[in-house]
């Protein structure tokens, strides 16, 4: 799944960094990723967009409702600290986190996880997250224009938010998804968001080069305790896998993403097979 991809090195991908360095995290400095699914960027606006090369940016960015945690291979809340479900699995109540900033400075709030489902919604828009948001009761007829709001979502208090599904379904599988990300109004009412983002993840937008790269940077006051370890990411455009290997090998690039051919040659490989993923 693409969403988790930053955390395991996108995929199936090679890191530049033997065992004990992996075990033990050190602060600052610099990761150069691949994006080896396109040509260029397309949107910052993950709400706009499926394509894997714009949400493996997005995961530095961005954060969703719950997230998957890779280590223990399971769901987990990301945006809430617990929730609450009704004895028929149908109506789910969140304590969100009051400790995340958007990177403009403003504190989330349940009216922005209601916004940023609602956005999704938008039946003119027909937003690649609507495959998901649609589990909310009221959500199919918010999208087709039956519903001024998505009868599901309910504001308990800035921090306390009820969601009521149309089935008895893991909420997670479905508000996970990069897709369905929770974004500030204001920043994405600005005419330029899709190319200057604002989000919750621990790292703030810095710079596009389009047909380049993206560059992000830690965000002081991302909500976990110590992190980010970097202090900055670049994701490089590197669609050709011949290029990725050369980059790679001479240490032009920290990660990359192997295909099969590469896979077979760096798992031959004493030290680069160290490094796979």
């Amino acid at each position: 799944m693409v969403w988790s991809a930053v955390a395991a090195v996108a995929l199936l991908g090679v890191a530049a960094a033997d065992a004990q360095q992996a075990q033990t995290p050190r602060k600052g400095g610099t990761i150069r990723f691949t994006s080896p699914y396109a040509a260029s960027f397309g949107s910052l606006d993950l709400h706009t967009t499926a394509r894997a090369t714009d949400e493996i940016v997005g995961k530095a960015l961005n954060r969703t409702l719950y997230n998957w945690d890779s280590a223990h291979n399971k769901l987990v809340l990301e945006l809430a600290t617990s929730v609450n479900s009704s004895p028929d699995g149908l109506v789910h109540t969140y304590k969100l986190r009051d400790d995340a900033y958007f990177h403009n400075g403003r504190k989330m709030t349940a009216d922005d996880v209601i916004w940023s489902f609602n956005r999704i919604m938008d039946g003119k828009k027909a937003y690649p997250g609507a495959r998901y948001v649609r589990v909310i009761k009221g959500a199919v007829e918010y999208e087709k224009g039956d519903a001024k709001e998505i009868a599901g979502l309910k504001k308990i208090d800035d921090f306390t938010l009820e969601v009521t599904v149309t089935d008895r379904v893991e909420p997670g599988y479905y508000f996970f998804d990069g897709t369905t990300a929770i974004l500030p109004k204001e920043e994405v009412e600005k005419p330029n968001f899709a190319s200057n983002p604002v989000g919750l993840g621990p790292f703030k937008f810095k710079e596009h080069i389009p047909g380049s790269r993206v560059v992000v940077e830690r965000f002081d006051k991302f909500y976990k305790p110590g992190k980010p370890y970097a202090d900055r990411l670049v994701f490089v455009i590197m669609a050709e896998a011949a290029a990725r290997d050369v980059a790679f090998r001479n240490k032009e690039i920290d990660t990359s993403i192997l295909g099969p051919a590469q896979y077979v040659a760096y798992r031959a490989d004493p030290q680069l097979s160290k490094g796979i993923l």
